[in-house]
């Protein structure tokens, strides 16, 4: 679960840090991996964090 959830986290970092980039080529590289990162993992986080809520992992 910490990989699913520090990736998204790292997705949303790479989205906002790749919309205020200066450079053009640079910008649009990280803009699309952010995009990718959070396609993968914000369906997996919120899974797993639905599951853990689910067993009573959470108090």
């Amino acid at each position: 679960m910490a990989v699913s959830v520090s990736s998204t986290i790292l997705g949303l970092f790479y989205f906002i840090f790749g919309m205020i980039w200066i450079s053009d080529g640079f910008r649009g590289f990280l803009y699309h991996f952010g995009i990718l990162l959070l396609i993968l993992f914000l369906p997996l986080s919120s899974y797993m964090l639905y599951y853990d809520k689910k067993l009573g992992n959470f108090s």
